[in-house]
């Protein structure tokens, strides 16, 4: 059975390896050639509504193009007024370091050319996230599987599509978690440190740290974090208001419509459109929802007896993507390390593996959009007419799996039980014995005991009384 699996297994990653390639040469073709104008959009793209009723190929990393333009002429990166140069945007809504530390090489080539760019670099990023799936889990039989689901992975190919940012920040999660299993908590760190400077989410581990008695490390991070963006911040008071408005604040645009495929969307369709609850309401129950959400989720790390520094990970930042409200789908490329992390550690346990295997599938899959999609570019949210259950089914299709993952990662936290961490040491998880050497001869931080080339083990965070 096991020589089975492998070799099916590596004929389905050979065959997810050409589909993958296929869709990047379609996303190619996409971009306009001599007669500026973008070819028409072809039928293996319908099954992305940021595809059919959006702006075109690479509209996300136009934002960072324009910030970029508007920097060189003194104006403000948070502007939504067209530059004249680039082609389509939408509105810059990252921190100003970012801009200010990639636009200048993009500038260097015109629009569609740094788009290109950009879409090679984030396939050149798929093939080190492979390396770094084969590091954790050798050369098993299910490594080739999950390698295929990597690349068949939707919201994976509608980031390339747009040219997004959030499979970057990904990529450097699952570096922070990788060198965290193989213990190099320091290279963690800067890998958090840079992700957090592309997308701020991932702040939101900042208790994972303290658990793993690297807070003060984590807090320096975050000290060179602000520091970094306070002179632009300063300089144009402006900045900071735009960047709360469309972060944290109630965005320029109604998120309420079909490309919102949050949790937090999934409830406002049950309850206001299902339910008939009173819309005035939803605002402030969003606000209250994410905080009360974000804290509970804080408040099991803090008191989980023994939890694994991959699970922590997982559900820290599965409980900010499950309770914020601009969720798009191709935010769920977030998930793919994520629900790496949980099979990495869930091995061995049929269970819970096939529920995380399962919710992975079903984030894979393709929404159902096409089935019921009205395939009109000039219509901006084409669920209008559905009924109510189509409605909710869309952002469903993400939402559930995505909570399931939250359940999985939640259960590994807390399986050892609850206790005060302050009464608490840290330990690795690894089957008795002392803490190992580092593969220099020194000793590792508490809890993140060195590997050298060994195998990953499980890191776990131990309160004893």
């Amino acid at each position: 059975m096991r020589r089975f699996l492998t070799r099916s297994g590596w004929v389905v990653f050979l065959a997810a390896l050409l589909v993958h390639g296929a869709f990047v040469v379609t996303v190619v073709n996409r971009v306009p050639g001599p007669d500026k104008e973008v070819p028409p959009l072809p039928p293996l793209l319908w099954i992305f509504n940021d595809a059919v009723h959006r702006l075109g190929p690479g509209a996300d990393f136009f934002a960072l193009y324009h910030a970029a333009v508007e920097m060189e002429r003194g104006g403000d990166i948070y502007t939504w007024n067209p530059d004249g140069v680039t082609p389509f945007f939408y509105g810059y809504r990252y921190l100003p370091a970012f801009v200010q530390a990639a636009g200048p090489f993009f500038r260097l080539f015109g629009p569609w050319e740094a788009y290109l760019i950009w879409l090679h670099l984030l396939v050149g990023l798929v093939v080190l996230d492979l390396f770094l799936v084969r590091r954790l889990f050798g050369n098993g039989p299910h490594l080739p599987w999950l390698m295929a689901l990597w690349l068949v992975y939707t919201p994976l190919w509608l980031e390339l599509y747009m040219g997004q940012f959030t499979f970057l920040a990904a990529s450097l999660v699952m570096a922070a978690g990788t060198l965290l299993a193989t213990g190099k908590p320091r290279g963690a760190l800067v890998a958090w440190f840079a992700s957090a400077a592309v997308k701020m989410f991932t702040l939101v581990l900042l208790p994972m740290w303290w658990r793993l008695r690297l807070f003060v490390p984590a807090l320096a991070v975050v000290g060179v974090l602000s520091l970094v963006n306070l002179p632009a911040f300063v300089r144009h008071p402006g900045y900071w208001s735009a960047f709360v408005f469309q972060n944290v604040g109630e965005a320029p645009f109604n998120a309420l419509h079909s490309g919102n495929f949050g949790f937090v969307y999934f409830l406002r369709l049950v309850g206001w459109e299902g339910l008939g609850l009173d819309p005035t309401l939803w605002f402030p129950y969003v606000s209250r929802f994410q905080i009360a959400f974000l804290a509970i989720a804080t408040l099991a790390v803090a008191l989980a007896r023994r939890p694994p520094a991959l699970a922590m990970i997982a559900f820290l930042v599965l409980a900010h993507q499950l309770s914020y409200f601009h969720v798009w789908e191709h935010h769920y490329t977030l998930l793919l390390p994520l629900g790496t992390f949980l099979l990495f550690l869930l091995r061995g346990r049929r269970a819970p593996t096939a529920v995380t295997a399962a919710a992975m599938v079903l984030l894979a899959i393709p929404t159902p959009l096409a089935l019921w999609d009205i395939r009109d570019p000039g219509l901006w949210d084409p669920t209008t007419g559905w009924p109510v259950l189509q409605r909710i089914a869309l952002p469903a299709s993400k939402a559930l799996p995505a909570l399931a993952l939250f359940g999985v990662s939640g259960f590994l936290c807390l399986e050892g039980g609850v206790s005060w961490p302050w009464r608490g040491r840290i330990e690795s998880a690894s089957p008795g014995g002392p803490p190992e050497k580092a593969a220099g001869g020194g000793d590792q931080p508490p809890g993140l005991s060195g590997l050298g080339s060994a195998r990953p083990v499980a890191f776990r965070c131990d309160s004893a009384n």
